[in-house]
């Protein structure tokens, strides 16, 4: 702080000039934003840094504290204030955070899953979904609002059309931004897998996980329903369907009339064929061009004329009634 007497000093024997110096200690995040935490001034010899205390007001000390470096005297401020503005980015511009970025390379991850799934080599898509639902967060945010936005995650393009099309007919003009689904999606798929394995409990298990992450979509439902149909547990099972009940923002009219069908041919197995007709045809309302529910109309007619029960069952239309 400059030179201000020079005496004395009793470690070096001779007269040395004495300067002020101000000692301070601080605490940070990073060693970068720092907080100056106590001060203290001292005379200190010039040479051999050896000295006393001396006392000085308040303002004398704030005054002295200009000197020290910016960062550690407002560093945890300015950490503060970045925070929020990143926090603002995100909230407000849609910025990805660490964990909207991993979930976007999970979601590619899973999409590459399914072209496996659909080329028939179940091992590599199974690999690759074990590796999402690792990064599964235990809290899943599926949505949030900022203002007249929301930003909500879809598995495809055609769950964000049927989504923006029943919010705008139902007056609902806030904007859409469409954010990559990974953790869902996957634990679908790997259920699908262990269902077409016939290992049912632990199909159950998966979409029940899937369920507890995004509980809107009616996937969990229609799959966990096909388990427990090929278990025998057709009641279950027809309890699930149940649960998929009006069309809203995240059950489209296909998913309706998946559910009718499905249930439908349920009740077709069990002998009932008046209760599986009427849900056939109500089905029709929602999907008028579904050949499966023509075709299962098609054979309620002729179990009445007393043809041999010929209804397809769920291990054969399991992939035809999506």
């Amino acid at each position: 702080m400059g030179t201000h007497v020079k005496q004395h000093c009793e470690r070096c024997g001779v007269d040395r000039p004495f300067n002020i110096f101000l000692e301070y200690g601080y605490w940070g995040v990073f060693h970068l934003f720092n907080s100056v935490t106590d001060r203290q001034c001292k005379l200190l010899c010039y040479y051999c840094k050896k000295g006393w205390n001396l006392d000085r007001s308040n303002s004398e000390i704030e005054a002295m504290s200009k000197a020290i470096p910016f960062m550690d005297r407002r560093g945890i401020p300015v950490f503060i204030g970045m925070s929020i503005v990143i926090l603002a980015l995100y909230l407000l511009l849609g910025v990805d955070t660490p964990r909207g970025a991993t979930e976007a390379r999970d979601a590619e991850k899973a999409n590459k899953a399914v072209e496996y799934l659909i080329n028939g080599d179940v091992q590599n898509a199974r690999l690759l979904l074990k590796e999402v639902v690792a990064n599964a967060p235990e809290e899943y945010i599926y949505q949030h609002d900022v203002r007249d936005t929301r930003y909500i995650k879809f598995w495809d393009k055609e769950e964000l059309d049927h989504y923006v099309t029943w919010q705008r007919d139902h007056g609902d003009t806030r904007a859409i931004i469409w954010r990559p689904s990974a953790y869902p999606p996957a634990y679908y798929y790997l259920g699908f897998i262990s269902v077409k394995e016939q290992q049912y409990s632990e199909a159950i298990a998966l979409l029940d996980a899937g369920l507890r992450l995004e509980p809107t979509n009616p996937k969990f439902l229609f799959e966990k329903a096909v388990a427990y149909t090929l278990l025998g547990d057709y009641q279950r099972a027809l309890s699930l369907y149940d649960q998929v009940q009006e069309v809203g923002p995240h059950v489209s009219p296909a998913d309706k009339a998946q559910a009718l069908r499905s249930k439908a041919i349920i009740l077709v197995e069990m002998g009932d064929l008046d209760a599986g007709e009427a849900l056939l045809n109500e089905s029709l309302a929602y999907d008028p061009d579904s050949s499966v529910a023509a075709n299962e109309l098609a054979v309620i007619e002729g179990l009445r004329a007393g043809a041999q029960l010929g209804s397809l069952t769920f291990r054969e239309t399991r992939t035809k009634t999506k």
